[in-house]
């Protein structure tokens, strides 16, 4: 089955998408080229964002969430992050080496953490 990962990330953190996924490919959490992205800002314009995101949640094999300075200030990569967690979802954290204050890791009840080096 074709694993469906769904990203949450601030629109500044765009360019770290393809490191988690070769993280998750080198962790040998997804195969190369066996898996879907699920991405909320491709939800529509016009559509019911929290009824598509929801589905999206539902339907989503992981969660990955870019944890940066940007992620933890942005209400809706909190509130995705929240919504994963209810959803009792895998949640695996990217953190950003200066991404600061815990934000919603401090309510999340499971995760995987992986640090991302500065340089990235």
């Amino acid at each position: 089955m074709k694993n469906k990962i769904l990203f949450s990330f601030a629109n500044e953190d765009a360019h770290l998408v393809p490191y988690a996924i070769d993280k998750l490919n080198e962790q040998n959490l997804i195969e190369d080229h066996d898996f879907e992205i699920l991405n909320p800002k491709d939800i529509a314009i016009g559509e019911h964002w929290v009824n598509e995101f929801k589905k999206m949640v539902q339907s989503a094999t992981m969660v990955v969430i870019i944890k940066s300075k940007f992620g933890v200030k942005s209400p809706t990569v909190n509130y995705e992050a929240g919504m994963a967690d209810a959803f009792n979802k895998p949640i695996i954290v990217f953190e950003v080496k200066d991404a600061g204050e815990r934000g919603f890791l401090a309510y999340l009840s499971n995760y995987l953490f992986f640090p991302i080096d500065e340089a990235v």
